[in-house]
């Protein structure tokens, strides 16, 4: 009894791991796990609080400066007393240097933030290929399957044929090479699936052995007529590489103005008193400095940063106006695109693969009443896979396109 129950016990557990192993995922479930877990993107937010610890570090007042002195130790002919000399020095913060770099440090923690952002999309962009490769995949083998299925009736009628009539045995060699061509195909896009699980567990930083069943449901988007005039406008405030680039100008604007700021003076002040050890003289001084970076001299390091900086910020913004324009592009190209091979798609799908198949039905059908040969039948079966297979290359680019067109509008 105990050991039944042990035996109960150990199905049931194996069952829940299989069924936890065993997890079936939309396409958003997927790009929500690589928000949660990717590496690359939990990097950012390290490189973010680095950027907020610095920003508390600004404007700490230098370390305080003291000395001891003791004079009169090597020279006999002096007094039996020693001179000691106590001193302490002090520099003080600008203030207005202070605030400026606790601008130009915080920045920082905004490009990364946009980085953190353009990257994410990269990566979803990564995984929508590879999931969109799962479903292309799994229809073909599908159609390959059903088509196996055929292949082998028909190998069976023929085989029939010749057994009562003497029929063409070339006829049943083709169909045996067909068949095995489409096992081949088959064993290909097994292996190709492998590859593409790999690369999705490797994003949601899993196990790339990790078993996941993909809800492959409703993946085609519809963008006909999809509004795209005031997004481009506004290209600026939306697209994550165009925001990294305005926060690099803001930040490189930040350090040229606490470059600028090395004009204005360091103050310092410091103290210090004189005593002899036997209790005679006793003296105190106090004195307070200034920086004058004004002078030519110095003044001309500066002001050549301060010059080179306007030079780098005209620089980025060129880089930007480039990237706006070839976003722009993109878009409009990938809007063409992505209507053009919707067109194509369903013209397959309603048209010319129902088509194919009622020709290979009814050349089945003759066949039986002794009406047509075996080739006719068989190039009608090529005709329909061929058709299949276009389908699913034009499938694959309309997917390819939307995932191009989702990145280049930042659609999740």
């Amino acid at each position: 009894m105990k050991q039944t129950k042990i035996i109960i016990i150990t199905i049931v557990l194996f069952a829940f791991a299989l069924m936890v192993k065993a997890q079936k995922l939309t396409l958003n479930d997927v790009l929500d796990k690589i928000e949660q877990n990717n590496p690359r993107l939990q990097s950012f937010q390290n490189k973010i609080t680095a950027a907020n610890e610095l920003v508390n570090g600004a404007g700490a007042w230098m370390p305080p400066m003291a000395s001891v002195e003791l004079n009169g130790l090597a020279n006999k002919s002096l007094n039996p007393g020693e001179l000691y000399r106590y001193s302490y020095s002090q520099t003080f913060p600008n203030t207005a240097k202070t605030k400026a770099e606790r601008n130009y440090l915080s920045s920082f923690a905004d490009i990364s933030n946009h980085e953190s952002n353009y990257t994410k999309v990269g990566l979803f962009s990564l995984a929508k290929e590879n999931f969109y490769n799962i479903y292309i995949a799994q229809k073909k083998i599908s159609y390959l399957n059903d088509n196996i299925k055929i292949i082998k009736i028909m190998i069976g009628l023929a085989e029939k044929q010749m057994a009562i009539t003497n029929g063409d045995l070339s006829s049943v060699y083709r169909l045996k090479a067909k068949l095995a061509a489409n096992e081949s195909m088959i064993i290909h896009e097994e292996y190709a699936l492998k590859s593409y699980y790999t690369v999705i567990n490797f994003l949601m930083n899993e196990d790339v052995n990790n078993s996941i069943d993909l809800d492959t449901n409703n993946l085609l988007k519809n963008y006909n007529g999809y509004s795209i005039l005031y997004q481009l406008d506004t290209i600026e405030s939306w697209r994550n590489d165009l925001k990294k680039i305005n926060s690099e100008i803001h930040n490189m604007k930040l350090n040229q103005n606490l470059m600028s700021l090395q004009r204005k003076p360091i103050f310092s002040v410091s103290g210090a008193v004189s005593e002899m050890t036997d209790g005679g003289l006793k003296m105190g001084s106090i004195m307070g400095s200034m920086t004058i970076p004004s002078f030519k001299y110095s003044a001309r390091m500066y002001q050549s940063q301060v010059r080179a900086m306007d030079f780098t910020i005209a620089g980025m913004e060129q880089e930007k106006q480039d990237n706006i324009n070839m976003a722009k592009q993109a878009i409009a190209a990938y809007q063409i695109e992505l209507e053009s091979e919707q067109k194509e798609v369903d013209y397959y799908q309603k048209q010319v693969i129902p088509n194919f198949k009622k020709s290979l039905d009814v050349g089945l059908l003759a066949y039986g009443q002794n009406t047509s040969d075996m080739n006719m039948i068989l190039l009608s079966w090529d005709d329909l896979q061929q058709a299949q297979l276009e389908y699913l290359t034009h499938l694959d680019t309309y997917l390819k396109m939307q995932t191009a067109y989702e990145r280049e509008m930042q659609i999740r």
